[in-house]
């Protein structure tokens, strides 16, 4: 990638387990190489929180503070890539508004897996990082499928494969 490219929000989106987080980093560390990259993730900022509830005002919380590191980084020529489940499109509109604002190119990425891999990716977690079974279903089947943006099945493509996917498309974005 050259230095002449413009930043990026990149907005990764999926349930609980697909591999947001693992293919994520490797999307960073690439785009770090030509321009500093900086991955927020909300699964950071709800562990920043006491005692997290998962109630719908938390979310809102927890979004809200992702956004607001979006405003100050992108103006700033950072790289972002938000990593989130982003459920419903309107967490996802609310990110891409922020990039048409600062005139920078935005991709979503939503990455899919079958229920069965997702509940079993989850168990190999650290115990602090795994999510309920019950919620890795809620999350899984309340998903909104992105009305732009790529979709991956992490089940069919390894880390690397989906990494080399993305990359791909930042090229003709």
């Amino acid at each position: 990638m050259s230095q002449t490219l413009k930043n990026y929000l990149i907005i990764f989106c999926g349930p609980s387990g697909v591999g947001k987080t693992t293919i994520a980093n490797m999307v960073a560390n690439e785009l770090t190489k030509s321009r500093p990259t900086i991955h927020v993730q909300t699964d950071i900022i709800r562990r920043m929180i006491v005692n997290p509830t998962h109630e719908r005002s938390e979310s809102r919380f927890v979004y809200s503070v992702l956004y607001y590191i979006t405003k100050r980084l992108l103006p700033q020529g950072y790289n972002v890539i938000l990593d989130g489940t982003f459920l419903k499109e309107n967490y996802r509109r609310r990110a891409i508004i922020v990039a048409k604002y600062y005139k920078v190119n935005y991709l979503v990425v939503a990455l899919k897996a079958d229920l069965l891999t997702l509940i079993e990716r989850n168990k190999n977690r650290q115990p602090e990082e795994q999510v309920p079974e019950n919620t890795i279903a809620s999350f899984w089947s309340r998903f909104q499928t992105p009305l732009n943006g790529i979709i991956i099945d992490t089940g069919l493509h390894s880390p690397k494969e989906c990494m080399e996917i993305i990359l791909n498309k930042l090229k003709f974005t």
